[in-house]
């Protein structure tokens, strides 16, 4: 559809070069029990020298991170469906409150421009 978002990000001169959600209104999700069944997925296209990290945050201050570009990227400049699987994130050796999950962010490297869409929890 025409409904995404468009991220263009410049992090050289700025530490914060960053922006997240909640998936529930700021209350917690519950991860536990699906964490080695699902995969984080989500549409993007971007351009060449874009380079960013997904992190996960539970209440309690753990966090962990994804780079992207990564082994389950390609070809960015198109449309691609990314499925990180949550287990990716080591959320039980990162000492994750999974009844907790509080926000996904998304943080930039450099600078570039990132289009993200349908981003969701699946089952693999």
């Amino acid at each position: 559809g025409n409904t995404f978002i468009k991220w263009e990000y410049e992090s050289n001169n700025c530490d914060w070069a960053k922006w997240g959600i909640n998936w529930n209104d700021w209350y917690q999700i519950n991860f536990r029990g699906i964490e080695e069944s699902c995969n984080l997925e989500f549409k993007m296209k971007a351009n060449t020298n874009s380079e960013f990290s997904i992190i996960l945050e539970d209440f309690k201050g753990h966090s962990s991170t994804i780079k992207i570009p990564n082994k389950n990227t390609n070809n960015l400049s198109t449309w691609n469906k990314i499925k990180i699987p949550l287990e990716d994130f080591n959320l039980k050796e990162n000492n994750f409150v999974l009844d907790q999950i509080k926000q996904i962010t998304f943080k930039g490297k450099n600078s570039g421009k990132v289009f993200l869409d349908d981003i969701k929890i699946v089952q693999k």
